[in-house]
């Protein structure tokens, strides 16, 4: 959702600054405030993925030494 958004505001952005070659400021602040919420976006699912990852490692590791030991 997120990302459509990004992309619908850019594309509205182009559209609307098609009578005048440069980009308004408040096109720029909008391309750049989705880009920033889409890169916290992608670094809070890394940040979740590699903290599950790293607890079912440990998870992995308990049950192991439990059976063996």
């Amino acid at each position: 959702m997120i990302c459509g958004l990004a992309v619908h505001s850019f594309d509205s952005a182009l559209y609307s600054s098609s009578n005048s070659v440069l980009y308004s400021s408040s096109d720029y602040v909008l391309i750049m405030f989705y880009i920033l919420v889409l890169i916290q976006f992608y670094i809070q699912v890394l940040i979740l993925f590699y903290m599950n990852l790293f607890y079912i490692l440990v998870l992995l590791y308990m049950i192991l030494v439990y059976y063996l030991g």
